[in-house]
């Protein structure tokens, strides 16, 4: 279902030991002896533990991942804008849309570079 690879493994908790037979005769553990209801139990907060450890080392992988803007990508997006206005109205008033044409192509490719150089 979830297809995402993360690197490394999600820890597992395991406080208790696992019975091998959850089903059955009592079994001893831990000392005593414990009936089928209460191994069951036990082996269902395990499993609760291991899948609660997982969501929060998965919410911490994806919390890493996420970042804000630097202040060299805020500066590149204002520059750009800053000579793109000026450059696009004297391509409009020299040459017409052509001109507007060739300065947003050029503005895109060197945007679409940076950005992909980040």
């Amino acid at each position: 279902m979830n297809d995402i690879t993360y690197g490394g493994q999600p820890p597992r908790y395991e406080e208790e030991p696992r019975a091998a037979a959850p089903y059955g005769p009592p079994v001893q553990y831990q000392g005593g002896s414990v009936s089928s209801q209460e191994l069951s139990q036990q082996i269902l907060m395990g499993m609760q533990r291991d899948i609660e450890a997982q969501i929060d080392w998965r919410l911490k992988q994806r919390q890493g991942k996420t970042r804000g803007l630097a202040s060299s990508e805020i500066g590149v997006i204002l520059g750009s804008i800053g000579i793109a206005i000026p450059l696009m109205a004297i391509a409009a008033s020299a040459a017409g849309l052509p001109g507007l044409i060739v300065i947003a192509v050029m503005l895109i490719s060197i945007n679409g570079a940076w950005a992909a150089r980040s």
